[in-house]
């Protein structure tokens, strides 16, 4: 069964409320939903899957962007609070600056399983200054080098228009993990989930496996440490092997 609910910020379900598991996802910056929307198609026994969707994007595109982790913390704990109240093994998944935010929502929210996907650990990024708004190029330039944005749609100038304003919301708030503050603390950790999996593209030009495997060091006593997950190509792999990604999944969960 298939299903699509509004309860604020979850944009998408699909599989059974009665699945074995649960996986809970975050976009990453610039990110929508509809990026987890094939993940567990075709699979004869999928998860629960929840994905979240931020302000400013896809199905939210008439909000306001947040810009800052404070407010992504206070749009996102609640809901999340909601989704994982029941006693199904809940996994959360983050992928680029939705791994920050899912490892600092660990904090708040315990779940069985946090994975961690296309993000280095805290003091393995490179800073980097963003394009200006009406440098249209130079962002296209910078989707290029990340890959997953096809060149029909930067060719678009509505949709880049609509991108670089998610976009700039996002990084700006993705920023905050990287200087002193409540944002870095709590993604430092201790990772407070009952384990950690990560997650990376062979050939990812920002997060590569050594990079991602740096989180271990932040995992809380007793967490298991699922080691990391390494699979063909850049940084948005982990969408083009669905059911290598679930089975390692399922399997690190328990389900």
């Amino acid at each position: 069964m298939t299903r699509t609910i509004d309860l604020g910020a979850i944009a998408r379900v699909s599989g059974s409320a009665d699945a074995a598991w649960r996986l809970v996802c975050l976009p990453h910056a610039g990110g929508s939903a509809g990026a987890y929307a094939r993940l567990g198609a075709g699979l004869a026994d999928p998860p629960h899957i929840v994905a979240l969707q931020y302000p400013g994007h896809e199905t939210r595109v008439a909000e306001e962007p947040l810009t800052s982790y404070p407010e992504f913390v206070a749009a996102f704990t609640g809901v999340l609070g909601q989704v994982t109240a029941d006693d199904t093994p809940t996994v959360l998944l983050g992928h680029s600056f939705g791994a920050s935010l899912a490892a600092a929502l660990s904090a708040l929210i315990p779940v069985d399983l946090l994975v961690l996907s296309g993000r280095p650990a805290p003091g393995r990024r490179r800073g980097g200054r963003l394009p200006a708004d009406d440098d249209r190029e130079a962002w296209r330039a910078w989707l290029r080098r990340l890959g997953g944005t096809p060149e029909v749609l930067l060719a678009d100038e509505p949709f880049l228009t609509v991108a670089i304003r998610a976009l700039r919301g996002d990084l700006t708030a993705a920023a905050e993990f990287d200087r002193p503050g409540p944002a870095a603390d709590a993604e430092r950790g201790p990772l407070r989930a009952g384990g950690l999996l990560t997650v990376a593209g062979r050939d990812d030009p920002v997060a590569g496996p050594a990079a991602v495997a740096e989180w271990m060091p932040l995992l809380a006593a007793g967490a298991i440490d699922h080691g990391t997950l390494v699979l063909d190509g850049g940084h948005f792999a982990l969408f083009d092997h669905p059911e290598l990604l679930l089975s390692r999944v399922r399997t690190a969960v328990g389900a």
